[in-house]
């Protein structure tokens, strides 16, 4: 039986599909979609990228106190000088040596703390505004950090004067509470606070760590304490902050 042979029909080739375009309304959907995406992820990298710069300024302020736990070990208790003085009654100081001749007289190299530390990178918090106005107007740009002048018998209110800060050396380590404050990250708002390398108890910490700022205490401690709660500590009497030993009370200026 002969086979038969499927017919053979005319095929035509099939040609490109049309493209269909995105409408007006498809693109402003992709659009408010991704700004609601990357709305949502900036908050969210900015604390990270904060809690990290914290982090840092945790880690530089451990390192400088744990130095002046050192320094202390090496010279009777002593602390080093907080540094307070303008221009400075007595050259040596915790941050600095003052040498008037210099082209930049504060030399950080020359510190009490910087032979007990591994590097001078840890002075800078890396959340700190230094490409502003301010910072340009300030005295001692060597460092983010400054010392309560508690640390060396000083108070707010007296002038400066011969023996006002303990003929320019700190107190004794083990006359202060382990939780009193040592270090601060003052205001910088208030580019004064770095006429020398102290402030006094009755000037504001900063608020660039998430409405604070990191605190080293003379147990050797770090902290970050909340710029309300920095208020409360330093209007009281006694408190972490005013904790002179050198006080009528013994406790607090």
């Amino acid at each position: 039986m002969p086979s038969i042979k499927p017919a053979i029909g005319i095929m035509q080739k099939p040609g490109p599909l049309p493209r269909r375009a995105f409408t007006l309304i498809e693109l402003l959907v992709v659009i408010v979609t991704i700004a609601v995406l990357v709305g949502l992820a900036l908050p969210t990298l900015s604390t990270t990228k904060e809690k990290g710069k914290r982090v840092v300024s945790f880690n530089n302020t451990r390192q400088i106190v744990l130095a002046a736990h050192l320094y202390a070990n090496d010279f009777h208790e002593a602390l080093p000088y907080c540094g307070a003085g303008l221009p400075p009654l007595y050259t040596n100081a915790w941050c600095f040596k003052y040498e008037p001749s210099a082209a930049e007289p504060y030399q950080l190299g020359k510190g009490q703390v910087l032979p007990y530390l591994t590097a001078s990178n840890v002075f800078h918090c890396p959340a700190e505004r230094t490409n502003d106005f301010l910072f340009s107007t300030r005295i001692v740009k060597i460092t983010t950090y400054l010392w309560e002048t508690t640390s060396c018998g000083g108070s707010g209110g007296k002038p400066y004067g011969p023996g006002i800060w303990n003929n320019g050396s700190g107190l004794k380590l083990s006359a202060f509470r382990a939780d009193g404050v040592l270090q601060i990250e003052p205001n910088e708002d208030d580019p004064n606070c770095w006429n020398d390398g102290a402030v006094e108890f009755h000037e504001d910490e900063t608020m660039h760590h998430n409405q604070g700022g990191v605190v080293g205490c003379y147990g050797g401690s770090a902290e970050w304490m909340k710029f309300r709660d920095w208020k409360l500590e330093q209007n009281a009497f006694p408190s972490r902050i005013n904790c002179n030993p050198n006080a009528a009370d013994g406790k607090g200026q």
